[in-house]
């Protein structure tokens, strides 16, 4: 189906509503988004129980194509506005034998082209937003003693497919003149189309930028310190590690990916060609002069935009993005090869909690991805009921992500990205060993 920019086919599987063969504005953008498994923890006074459901199966009609909606409305994420979204409802009457109902919609949510509000940190090149949520309700339960659903988890699959785009080397002209020479310097920087696969990156922004971490240390430290407080650009080995925990900061901030070239990396912050998924933006995204002067400016002049919300919708600069009617939220990701992810997908955690061990179940040691392999996302997100005696609603997968797939000309802040080693492989502290679980470092 094509609608605007977007091109797909979505249908409904067991495990729920998948979309395949992704494009945006003809560029390939995902080979496969969907669910991988679902599942529900209950409690009463009798104990808990912690068992998989299939939202498909048992809450849609498995086959079924997924209904077009045009819309204007926000993007669940509150930032942009949406072009049309693809949907299909469910219904589930008796989950995992609680007596519970579980109701609400699967949908794709998308937008047009565009570069407002900005995005990165140069925030110049536009992109398409893309939104993969599930918006649900379970009603509240009375009695303290009878079984009630506590907490849902939900695993995708996020399978990228992304050509080489975008410039791999720093501009050389001089910030503020390469417009003079943008025609050129855009046949310079395309690159050959490649039969290779993907890389992609982890990294946790710094909140606040130059001149605090200057003031605070004495020193700018390497390159990439004055963005990120922890990078692995390319990712070195398969991952499998936390970006949320209980609603808190702690973790990664994104994800990276983009197609391997010969020709290099492309530049981060940036990368003007490739999927970027984001569940929290540093504070300097909704206050820019943070970045260089530490996060005391005024409201009045701060922009509301990329921040998190409160309970009563307040911008939360550096705030995670989650639905803060359930404040207690994890989100958890694995970067691995695609038989990786396949062998996950037919593995069952003991526990709500388990993630990164079912990773090492499947094998001791992470495979080394360093120059790119078929990759798969895997983003598992635990939501925690916040009052049982209150009808629970919520929005799972509110930050989607975006792609934008342009060349990175006519920067007329060149020179920073590049005096930020934006082109050059980025390890922050350090260069990672082959383990598992790599922890975001504090900052």
């Amino acid at each position: 189906m094509t609608v605007s920019e977007w091109s797909y086919a979505g249908i409904v599987e067991p495990e729920g509503a998948t979309l395949y063969g992704i494009l945006h504005d003809s560029h390939v953008f995902c080979e496969k988004v969907g669910l991988i498994k679902c599942y529900a923890e209950t409690r009463s006074s009798d104990g808990s129980v912690f068992a998989p459901f299939d939202l498909g199966t048992e809450g849609m009609t498995v086959g079924d194509q997924l209904i077009y909606r045009r819309t204007s409305s926000r993007t669940p994420d509150r930032h942009y506005r949406m072009s049309h979204r693809m949907q299909r409802d469910f219904r589930i009457n008796d989950l995992i034998g609680s007596g519970q109902r579980l109701l609400g919609r699967q949908f794709y949510a998308f937008t047009e082209t565009a570069n407002t509000p900005r995005h990165e940190t140069v925030g110049v090149a536009a992109a398409g937003r893309f939104y993969p949520t599930i918006d649900f309700e379970i009603p509240a339960v009375s009695d303290p003693a009878a079984e009630a659903v506590t907490a849902l988890r939900f695993d995708y699959w996020i399978e990228p497919d992304l050509g080489a785009g975008g410039r791999r080397t720093p501009n050389v002209i001089l910030p503020g003149l390469d417009f003079l020479l943008t025609g050129i310097d855009h046949l310079m920087s395309e690159d050959v189309a490649e039969p290779t696969p993907q890389q992609a990156a982890l990294f946790r922004d710094r909140d606040h930028g130059v001149l605090t971490r200057l003031w605070n240390s004495g020193g700018l430290g390497a390159p990439g310190e004055q963005i990120f407080i922890g990078a692995e650009k390319p990712l070195n080995y398969e991952v499998a590690t936390t970006g949320i925990r209980h609603g808190g900061r702690r973790g990664w901030d994104n994800i990276h990916s983009w197609g391997y070239s010969s020709r290099g990396l492309p530049s981060t912050p940036g990368m003007p060609y490739g999927v970027h998924l984001h569940w929290r933006w540093s504070a300097g995204a909704t206050n820019p002069a943070a970045m260089l002067f530490g996060d005391w400016t005024p409201d009045f002049a701060r922009d509301p935009t990329l921040a998190g919300r409160d309970i009563q919708g307040n911008m939360v600069p550096g705030g995670p993005l989650i639905d803060p009617r359930t404040p207690d939220t994890d989100l958890r990701i694995a970067v691995v090869k695609k038989e990786t992810a396949e062998a996950f997908k037919t593995s069952a955690p003991d526990t709500m909690e388990e993630f990164e061990r079912t990773f090492r179940r499947i094998k001791s040691h992470p495979d080394d991805i360093q120059y790119g392999d078929r990759l798969v996302f895997i983003i598992s997100i635990i939501q925690r009921r916040p009052n049982r005696r209150r009808t629970w609603r919520s929005l799972v997968f509110p930050h989607g992500f975006f792609f934008p797939h342009v060349y990175d000309t006519g920067y007329v802040n060149e020179a920073a990205i590049t005096m930020a080693g934006a082109y050059s492989p980025q390890y922050l502290p350090r260069r990672p060993t082959r383990t598992w679980v790599r922890n975001a470092p504090r900052g």
